[in-house]
């Protein structure tokens, strides 16, 4: 038999009754080898091919995607326009592994909240990194499916004249103590068992779901009653439903996705040119902000390290003694030492350090922003607030006072915890 691709599409010739029976023909099919597929998965886990087992859970999350996709198709309205759309998806991987995706998020809470997440995850070039826009990156899910399967030479494409390299496949991650089979694929077999691929349960899905078209403002008790009136329907047309497939049907039976559009991504020259230009006016914010260093602090250098090391001396009490409680903690004397060293200082030392804790903290070391907040808002915060932030102190001191560094791309520019 010579296989024609997209012959999927030929469904759309068919009437509603004909069309329920071929899915009802083939979805089960689908269904199994997602299930096949998702054992190997498991049995390459199991004997520490860790790489090759995600691998071939891709897979299986990609099958068990196209029974979600022709679901979709049943409960689009058949007159709408996007129906022939949603066909489309059954042999795209971008497209499968959103439909995919889309169970893995039961605590999306509107139709609004899951369009953005998809419109995110549909875009061709993306900026990211430690700093989020150090370099430019194409789409997340294809780079991600391509990466695990192949060695490639790619060029970097965050300036027009970016080097080219060879990536390879990451290293087999042991990381999860086992194995766990993808939401999708355990949805797919729930919807199985519960007889929602069979030709009556197909008609007992577009019964429910044809005259519903989620909008934005969409939300979950909505969605939960649709799938509950589904779920007694199947239980009526196809018998008794598993308490546990039900449960796992509520909670991860996703939206239609119908209404969105989900394709494979499409780049062109614009959108490159419009992140490089987005990534050059960032760079040069965060530059201009952290050449500004007034006003200075004040509080001097030998005020900030004493409290630093009466903060230290306090730390080191606490991990001595074990005090487990914050009563037991603040109780102790070196931090009634601390309490006393802070309570000396006036409020224009108090808001130095507290914007000093902040500073360090920040991504971008935006000092005279920083330093105004803390001035404004230094009565508001309380004497326990302010003393939790003494870790940051003298950290944020030291990096007030280091001469501003140049970005680059690949260095976290926010100072970690000391």
């Amino acid at each position: 038999m010579r296989r024609v691709r997209q012959t999927i599409r030929n469904l759309e010739q068919l009437s509603d009754i004909d069309l329920l029976e071929t899915l009802s023909e083939g979805m089960p099919l689908i269904v199994d080898n997602a299930t096949s597929l998702d054992k190997t998965a498991q049995r390459l886990y199991r004997v520490g091919e860790f790489r090759a087992s995600e691998v071939m859970r891709g897979f299986a999350k990609e099958e068990a995607a196209k029974v979600l996709i022709l679901i979709d198709y049943v409960r689009c309205p058949r007159k709408s326009e996007r129906r022939s759309q949603v066909l489309k998806r059954f042999y795209y991987h971008v497209p499968k592994r959103i439909h995919a995706m889309a169970c893995e998020y039961p605590r999306i809470a509107s139709f609004g909240e899951l369009t953005d997440l998809v419109e995110y995850e549909c875009r061709p070039w993306h900026l990211d990194g430690p700093n989020d826009i150090d370099w430019i990156f194409p789409n997340e899910i294809s780079e991600e499916r391509e990466r695990d399967l192949y060695v490639d030479y790619v060029r970097d494409v965050t300036d027009g004249a970016g080097a080219c390299l060879w990536i390879a496949p990451a290293p087999s991650d042991d990381s999860q103590s086992q194995y766990v089979t993808a939401d999708c694929v355990m949805l797919v077999q729930s919807l199985s068992r519960a007889g929602a691929v069979s030709a009556g349960g197909l008609a007992e899905i577009a019964h429910v779901w044809r005259g519903f078209a989620p909008e934005p403002h969409t939300d979950r008790e909505e969605l939960r009653h649709l799938i509950a009136e589904t779920l007694n329907r199947l239980a009526r047309c196809c018998g008794a439903l598993d308490e546990s497939d039900a449960r796992f049907i509520a909670r991860h039976w996703p939206y239609p996705l119908w209404p969105l559009t989900i394709g494979e991504p499409r780049s062109n020259g614009r959108d490159l040119d419009r992140l490089r230009k987005e990534r050059e006016k960032t760079i040069k914010g965060i530059t201009e902000a952290e050449a500004r260093r007034d006003p200075a602090p004040a509080i001097s250098r030998s005020k900030v390290e004493k409290l630093n090391n009466a903060y230290t001396a306090w730390q080191s009490d606490v991990d001595t003694r074990e005090a487990g409680k914050a009563e037991s903690q603040h109780n102790l004397l070196s931090y009634v030492d601390l309490q006393d060293m802070f309570r000396d200082l006036t409020g224009d030392e108090r808001a130095a350090l507290l914007a000093l804790g902040w500073f360090a903290r920040e991504h971008v070391a935006d000092w005279p922003r920083i330093h105004e907040r803390a001035v404004k808002s230094e009565p508001t915060y309380d004497e326990n607030y302010q003393i939790s932030c003494a870790c940051y102190w003298l950290a944020g001191l030291e990096r007030w006072e280091e001469k501003p560094r140049p970005f680059q791309a690949g260095r976290l520019r926010r100072r970690m915890t000391p």
